[in-house]
């Protein structure tokens, strides 16, 4: 099985978090593509693709945004999503990975026996959900021969280019990715949801989600697997909509 990774890395986010995650990607087996628009990654282990190379200037989402610059941000996070699965097509399965997503102990059996599950499926992407069955945007794996994924990826793209990404609840990659469930559903990634955007993968992942992890992890000098244990400790998990084990109740489709 031929697996790659992708995800985007600018020069401020790489300075926010970035920096504290990417090398612990080495762990991964297969390619590992970043979109960076400076040069401050050195990582013999990554391949840098340069943002120019990936940034549509005609994109008519250009000329329909409103001045919001974290809309802004999530566009180019789609933009960078949809020039992978596009691009680095010479796999079996494309793994998209928010920069802010650190290896721990890579599980990979499990990640193995869950990528077989999911190609034995007709799903085209598998994407995180949580316990209490909210969607983790940072993690979304993609079946790289199924029929329907220049489909899926056009659509997603349209979100933006239509404007219809401003009718969403809010403006987001996350929301836009969430509009399209019903019309594409997605085998689901289980994780931990610890509250404040802070995500563990039984794979072998955390997911600094949100300012309070990020924070922790850049001003903390342990371990990634030494903050998730104090992180989680002592923590109550919240069960609110169905059980963590039957995410995937049609996997044998």
């Amino acid at each position: 099985m031929k697996i790659k990774w992708s995800g985007l890395a600018d020069k401020n986010y790489y300075d926010h978090i970035a920096r504290y995650c990417l090398p612990s990607w080495k762990k991964l087996p297969g390619e590992k593509y970043i979109i960076h628009d400076c040069n401050l990654i050195g990582h013999e282990f990554l391949k840098v693709i340069p943002w120019y190379s990936v940034n549509n200037a005609n994109a008519p989402f250009l000329k329909l945004r409103k001045e919001k610059k974290k809309v802004t941000n999530f566009w180019r996070k789609m933009q960078s999503q949809v020039w992978a699965v596009r691009n680095i097509s010479d796999c079996d399965v494309l793994v998209l990975l928010d920069t802010d997503i650190e290896v721990l102990d890579f599980n990979k059996k499990k990640f193995s026996n869950l990528v077989k599950d999911f190609l034995n499926t007709d799903y085209i992407w598998a994407t995180g959900t949580s316990q209490r069955r909210g969607h983790d945007s940072g993690f979304i794996i993609f079946h790289m021969s199924h029929p329907r994924l220049n489909e899926l990826i056009d659509h997603y793209e349209n979100i933006w280019d239509s404007g219809e990404i401003y009718n969403l609840e809010k403006s987001y990659d996350g929301h836009a990715v969430e509009s399209m469930f019903e019309l594409y559903p997605s085998y689901k990634i289980p994780n931990i949801d610890y509250g404040n955007g802070f995500h563990v993968y039984d794979l072998g992942f955390v997911h600094y989600g949100s300012k309070i992890p990020k924070s922790l992890r850049r001003n903390s000098k342990e371990s990634g697997s030494k903050i998730v244990e104090q992180f989680t400790a002592n923590r109550q998990v919240k069960i609110l909509k169905s059980n963590y084990n039957s995410l995937n109740p049609e996997k044998d489709l």
